[in-house]
């Protein structure tokens, strides 16, 4: 199709944060892979516009066409915010963000956990190891063939409540419908962009532990931070 050859690069750039959206999924109990990931995330999201507009600049029409869509996307207050934080990584700072969670039993849903602060430099299994190796609080280590020990945990950016990888869903469906718009303004096809292919809640959230590899992982050579971890409730 000419419209996607004519904006091929742009479009490349909003399936490069895509990817790294489903890579934020992946590693969501992994504390630096998903920082990574979101860093990747932000920076190929920011960079679809600016190709865009190379891309059509010689194109008649186009400034004039653009200007109250791009003006739309200026006054989401998302797309901004994302931006800044993007802009906090340029300059080489690290981005700051939030963990919480609960360690608890997993019985297709939590069944039974307690909130606590998880580090947001730690994975979340430096949490349930440490919260066994700090005597097992929780019952995670009793043997019942009905529950599974887990961790559920959430991510969120200082300034918003809502869990980050939802946030970032949004704003690229924000800019999945810019493309769109800018697919139907050269060639009159209608291409929605959808993020279908996400994985649900639970499957992103939860982290699901078989009790005997546990134990295993609770050798006397234990990192020390695994027994240091923080295990204050959240108040």
């Amino acid at each position: 199709m000419v419209a996607f050859d004519e904006i091929s690069s742009a479009l490349d750039r909003l399936r490069e944060a895509h990817y790294w959206l489903h890579q934020m999924e992946r590693n969501y109990h992994f504390a630096d892979q998903f920082r990574w990931s979101l860093n990747s995330f932000l920076k190929a999201l920011k960079e679809v516009r600016p190709i865009l507009d190379q891309e059509l600049q010689h194109k008649e029409g186009f400034k004039a066409w653009k200007e109250p869509i791009y003006q739309t996307l200026r006054d989401n207050k998302l797309l901004v915010s994302l931006q800044k934080n993007r802009d906090v990584v340029v300059h080489q700072r690290r981005l700051r963000l939030r963990s919480s969670g609960a360690i608890g039993l997993y019985q297709g849903g939590l069944r039974f956990g307690v909130g606590l602060p998880i580090d947001p430099d730690h994975d979340s299994d430096t949490a349930i190891l440490a919260a066994v190796a700090a005597g097992d609080p929780f019952g995670l280590m009793t043997p019942d063939e009905d529950t599974i020990p887990c961790v559920r945990r959430f991510w969120r950016l200082p300034e918003y409540e809502e869990e980050i990888v939802q946030l970032c869903s949004m704003a690229w469906l924000a800019i999945g419908g810019l493309m769109s718009e800018v697919i139907k303004w050269l060639s009159g096809e209608i291409i929605e962009f959808n993020l279908t292919c996400r994985l649900s809640d639970d499957e992103m959230m939860f982290r699901l532990y078989n009790r005997d590899a546990l134990a295993q992982r609770l050798a006397p050579s234990m990192p020390r931070h695994f027994r240091e971890c923080s295990m204050k409730p959240v108040s």
